[in-house]
């Protein structure tokens, strides 16, 4: 269990640097980190702050990134001349590159990912498990920094089952075909029926992601804009959830957490860990944009929470919150019912049960779990 908390509690961090002004980097760190060398869907739980104080003002924000506007280059390291037919990229948790860096990039007609492609055309950013393809000992390998790229695929194409690969070529001007990848051919990097191998191969070493142009602009252009901690925070979480299509998500926010010690104290998970799907997507970003700063900080007591539902034991503090006065709702947006079992409801509000772990369901396994205090 102490691996699972140690996952939970950098997300929280990034969520909490994010409401201070700081971008892409620090949110998607542990994303990029988790999804590297992994043969399964990572499961992240967003631990929301919204408290209060994120109604307070920041500056050198930006506003998000927008795929329809067209960013100006920057006045150092770019040049005007580049134009849109590179997809750059930084391998792990590298920085983001700039425009300059022509050893991180490649055309963009190489692109054979198109759960990448169509994250890029609408976020400006993607991350996965992408590979290229080696011509000459045939084989489908790790991205590297200055090296000759022909053609690239991701690990994502193949968990969606999907072939599509007509927005690619190889060698500048001949078509790649429909199908996923396949080691070991000489003229067509491809196969049309998914080899049991190959997601292996793609689950191997560090996460990759890639980029557009034009969010490189946006991304290392000054920051000349005032915002609330809050809409950082959100800004934050929807650049993060639309970029890696390859890991799930949860959400849990905070119980008011007042007025005594006792009351109302910790968090309730408001999303379970589910599908990163379209679908998904919308329910989760949904939520987060309704979210008021309204609550105390309870972080220690979130937490812990947030480590009974990955370990499948009784809800503790998740059915704790209530109305208080005639300025707070309880309970809005509600605990998510499909995240545990064996509750019953008091109104609106689910009481007791116990957690459906995203891992391995609801357990009292003494090997898995420890004691309830």
């Amino acid at each position: 269990m102490s691996n699972l908390l140690s996952r939970i509690v950098p997300f929280a961090i990034g969520i909490s640097l994010a409401s201070q002004g700081v971008y892409a980097d620090d949110t998607e760190l542990f994303v990029k980190d988790l999804a590297a060398g992994s043969n399964y869907q990572p499961k992240v739980m967003i631990i929301f702050d919204n408290s209060g104080s994120m109604s307070s003002s920041v500056e050198l924000a930006k506003a998000a990134y927008d795929p329809s506007t067209t960013y100006s280059a920057l006045n150092n390291n770019d040049n005007s001349s580049y134009n849109t037919n590179y997809i750059y990229y930084s391998l792990g948790t590298d920085p983001v590159p700039y425009p300059n860096a022509t050893g991180q990039r490649f055309l963009s007609t190489y692109q054979g990912c198109d759960t990448g492609r169509q994250v890029l055309e609408n976020q400006g950013l993607y991350t996965g498990q992408v590979k290229r393809y080696l011509w000459n000992s045939r084989n489908w390998n790790r991205l590297r920094y200055g090296r000759n790229i022909r053609v690239v695929d991701c690990l994502d194409d193949m968990n969606n089952l999907n072939p599509n690969n007509s927005q690619a070529f190889y060698n500048k001007s001949v078509p790649v075909i429909d199908g996923y990848p396949k080691n070991g051919l000489a003229n067509q990097p491809y196969s049309a029926t998914l080899g049991s191998e190959m997601p292996g191969v793609f689950s191997t070493g560090a996460s990759v992601t890639l980029y557009t142009l034009n969010y490189l602009r946006w991304y290392h252009a000054p920051s000349t804009e005032t915002s609330t901690r809050m809409q950082v925070a959100k800004d934050a979480v929807s650049r993060v959830v639309a970029s890696a299509p390859g890991v799930d998500f949860g959400l849990t926010i905070f119980n008011l957490d007042y007025p005594y010690e006792g009351d109302r104290d910790g968090g309730r998970i408001v999303r379970r860990i589910t599908t990163n799907d379209q679908t998904g997507q919308t329910t989760l970003l949904n939520t987060v944009d309704a979210l008021d700063p309204r609550t105390n900080t309870p972080l220690c007591e979130t937490l812990y929470e947030v480590y009974r539902y990955y370990a499948g034991r009784p809800v503790w503090f998740g059915d704790d919150d209530s109305n208080y006065s005639n300025w707070y709702t309880g309970n809005q947006p509600p605990a998510d019912r499909d995240a545990m079992t064996g509750e019953s409801m008091s109104g609106n509000k689910p009481v007791g049960g116990t957690y459906t772990s995203a891992f391995f369901g609801p357990s009292r396994s003494p090997n898995k779990i420890d004691s309830d205090h």
